[in-house]
């Protein structure tokens, strides 16, 4: 319950402008719903209003449910709030009545003879010309600032008590008087050796410089959120290509420093604000939306005016360079394929570009290309060996000698460029390859079974550079989907007496010669020229071909479409005119309308209106049975003054006698239903229910069930055995869902507290006081849809299987119990 207070004044103004008590209340109740909503979401407003009313400082609300209503307020304790004042945005105020408010002004008039408006009282003592003997007081005005003296700040003055034995008659100056009488312009000297800070000795202008880089470094200092001017820019065009390629050069190292980072601060308190507020607030933390660069000169241009500002961080990291490439952190091994052999990179020489390596026994110097070429190396040393080229080779420019733009050409970047442009993704091969015959083909597989190691390693290695490719991943899937479109053609000249043809109203005799692909031309032999030799050829496109062409019999047709189909890559497609359904859809909404738990046979009929349960031995009320509780246990009287007990056993904490005896561990799916609003099951029954998976051992089923808003949720179940127990409706569960409403709403956190919740908690599962005290959101409209799913299709659960006898176990058995043996 919330205690307002409202003040005279406020209920005045609030009498004026039309706003009642009603609407305060209103406007407060949406003010705490919305403060709700800001602490589920996380939200920085919430965080704001709570410290508002905690120190009393005054919190403004608009209220536009009830008409742009403005309400301010403070905190006066739990429960308790002040208006502040109350009014409509928009709406100027109006007058009040001219009898209660008058707001008439008296009008400046000329003074009246004999009438003073400023009167004074007379000096008791000096008179009105100065004399003594009356007068008026005289009155100092204050004087302008630039008169005034201000005192100085010095160390405060203290007038304490002299030394023990300086009072009259040499006693305690103590026991006469607490303090001396202060002397006037005199002060006693301030002892300043604990409040002034002493400077370490020895520590120099570098030292603070360092100490106070780390301790920024360790201490996370600065604004909680970075203003504009310090942001980045977003980068566009080939430098957010050339980016991503360095950062995958530098990947392992770069991992491995914030990993050794993390470690360092994560205890640093400052440290985990940071990252909290870069988990709450990641927008605060984005790049700035334009004015990056967009090419390497661009960013080239930049680095130069930067180290013009900043010359000695330039050659500071010059230094560093240098000093970091002169060798090798550690050896780079690698394997030579023309031999097989393993070895070891030493040295790369920066003058001569040769690699010294130490291959087998022996100490050689390879060309850098020939090295590249002919190596495997795996993938983290290779990134470690190209990070230490970059750094060996890296080019320092001479604003002075090398001319504009000359240090913005990256000619190795150029060219990766170009390659990753160039790959593009094919859905069907522009150029195929055909099948090989005879010698040919017997060659080609002589040569591939000679050199198998090195295409091998080839293709690893082109596999090793392309893997993270986005195109190369999407042709990849495109080769796998359609194997059939990347085969190799059957051929490309068909034998002439495979296709016959006339041609013409002469009705000429013709076969078939070849196809071409990229002009898409038809050549024809003709048959029966001068000499009875088929030697004219003659050349039609497919337009004029199929307008002049009669084939003699259907086979033909069908073998001239084959090639055609074989030389445009489109021989294994299907037909245009039929069209493809995909049945899965179907099959699913099928298994769901007549699906039975492992396509078991239901028990037989039974009775109207009672059910019989394998687990009981009588037939009772159905729903008697269906609402009881595991709770309802039957009632036992107590057993007092047991005479075969000698042991004295408080009451009430006895095993027989604790009426909690049961171990609850779930509940029944009525139970559940039962701690749900109406209204919350009605919604249930709108909503589709898809079975997705089924884990037959372990009693779990998985379904999807669509939202209101469109949104697909996992709802989890998973029932407990019981001997004789087969219809899950009868069964205890677990139950658990993936939406936002199990989270928030109050149902985490009652399965947790009956034990009814499946796997670990999203969230915190703390009480919701404010969303759900009456424990009325016991499952979210997701799980209660596949509960009415599970009661309609009457879903019964396996019988555990039983471990059978064996003569083997019968023997062992026995030996072992009549014969004492231990087999």
């Amino acid at each position: 319950m919330l205690d307002i207070h409202i003040g005279s004044t406020v209920r005045y103004w609030m009498d004026l402008r039309g706003v009642t008590v009603g609407d305060i209340k209103v406007a407060l109740k949406d003010f705490l719903k919305q403060m709700g909503d800001w602490k589920s979401r996380g939200d920085w407003q919430f965080k704001q209003n709570a410290e508002f009313l905690d120190r009393g400082e005054p919190v403004e609300w608009l209220d536009k449910r009830i008409g742009d209503l403005v309400v301010i307020f403070t905190g006066e304790g739990q429960g308790q709030v002040k208006i502040i004042t109350t009014y409509w945005r928009g709406l100027s105020d109006p007058k009040g009545p001219a009898e209660q408010c008058p707001l008439r002004r008296a009008s400046q008039g000329v003074p009246a003879p004999g009438y003073q408006t400023f009167v004074h009282e007379r000096h008791p003592t000096k008179s009105e010309t100065g004399d003594d003997g009356g007068g008026y007081k005289e009155r100092a005005l204050p004087s302008p600032p630039w008169k005034r003296k201000f005192p100085s700040h010095k160390s405060p003055a203290i007038n304490g008590p002299g030394p023990s034995g300086t009072g009259e008659e040499e006693r305690s100056v103590h026991e006469d008087m607490a303090r001396t009488q202060g002397e006037a312009g005199k002060e006693h000297p301030v002892e300043e050796s604990r409040t002034t800070p002493v400077r370490r000795p020895g520590l120099t202008a570098s030292d603070e410089d360092i100490l106070a880089l780390l301790e920024r470094e360790a201490g996370m200092k600065g604004p909680p959120y970075p203003p504009m001017n310090m942001r980045q820019h977003v980068q566009r065009g080939t430098a957010v290509m050339y980016d991503r390629r360095r950062y995958r050069k530098d990947r392992g190292s770069k991992a491995r420093k914030m990993q050794m980072r993390h470690k360092r601060l994560r205890a640093n308190p400052r440290y985990q604000l940071d990252r909290e507020r870069r988990r709450e607030h990641p927008e605060r933390f984005e790049r700035k939306p334009a004015g990056g660069v967009t090419s390497l000169a661009d960013r080239s241009q930049r680095k130069r005016d930067d180290a013009k500002r900043n010359p000695m961080i330039e050659r500071q990291k010059a230094k560093y360079r240098a000093k970091k490439a002169a060798a090798l952190q550690e050896p780079v091994l690698f394997i030579w394929m023309p031999t097989g052999m393993s070895g070891q990179v030493q040295d790369v020489s920066p003058t001569t570009g040769l690699v010294e390596v130490e291959l087998g026994n022996e100490e050689r110097s390879i060309p850098l290309d020939e090295f590249l070429d002919k190596s495997y190396i795996e993938e983290v040393a290779f990134d470690q060996f190209v990070q230490y080229l970059d750094e060996l080779f890296e080019y320092e420019s001479d604003d002075d000698e090398a001319p504009e733009g000359e240090d913005a050409s990256d000619p190795i970047f150029e060219q990766w460029v170009q390659t990753r442009l160039a790959f593009q993704v094919h859905q069907r091969p522009t150029q195929r390859q055909h099948k090989q015959r005879g010698q040919a083909k017997l060659q080609t597989h002589r040569n591939y079974v000679k050199n198998r190691s090195r295409y091998r390693m080839q293709s690893r290695k082109r596999y090793q550079k392309m893997k993270r490719n986005p195109q190369f991943k999407r042709q990849q899937q495109i080769r796998r989907q359609h194997p059939e479109r990347f085969k190799r053609r059957l051929a490309q000249v068909a034998i002439p007496p495979d296709i016959a043809l006339v041609l013409g109203d002469d009705l000429r005799p013709a076969v078939v010669h070849s196809v071409s692909p990229l002009s898409e031309m038809v050549t024809v032999v003709l048959l029966g020229g001068q000499a009875g030799l088929g030697t004219d050829l003659v050349s039609y496109s497919l337009d004029e071909f199929f307008d002049q062409a009669t084939f003699l019999t259907p086979e033909d047709e069908q073998r001239m479409f084959y090639l055609l189909d074989g030389a445009h890559g489109l021989f294994d497609e299907e037909d245009a005119e039929i069209p493809l359904s995909d049945p899965e859809n179907e099959i699913e909404e099928f298994e769901a309308r007549t699906a039975e738990m492992f396509y078991e046979k239901r028990p037989p009929a039974e009775e109207p209106g009672s059910s019989y349960d394998q687990a009981l031995s009588w037939n009772q009320d159905e729903r008697e049975r269906y609402e009881r509780r595991p709770g309802g246990l039957l009632e036992q009287p107590e057993v007092r003054d047991n005479p075969g007990s000698g042991k004295v056993i408080p009451e009430g904490h006895d095993f027989q006698n604790r009426a909690d005896r049961a171990i609850k561990t779930a509940l029944r799916i009525s139970e559940i239903q039962q701690a749900c609003r109406p209204d919350l099951r009605q919604k249930a029954e709108r909503l589709s229910v898809t079975l997705r998976r089924v884990d037959q051992k372990n009693r779990v089923w998985l379904f999807d069930v669509q939202g209101s808003k469109g949104d697909d949720y996992r709802v989890k179940l998973k029932a407990e055995a019981k001997p004789q127990v087969r219809g899950l409706d009868k069964a205890d569960v677990f139950v658990s869902c993936s939406c936002p409403f199990w989270q928030w709403q109050g149902p985490e956190h009652w399965a947790k507290q009956h034990k009814y919740l499946f796997g670990r908690p999203v969230g915190t599962a703390s009480r919701p006081a404010a969303k759900d005290p009456d424990h009325q959101h016991g499952a979210c409209k997701h799980v209660l849809a596949c509960f009415d799913w599970i009661i309609k299709n009457n879903w019964k659960m396996p019988i555990p299987s039983r471990k059978m006898s064996s003569e083997d176990r019968v023997a062992r058995r026995f030996l072992q119990k009549q014969a004492g043996w231990h087999v």
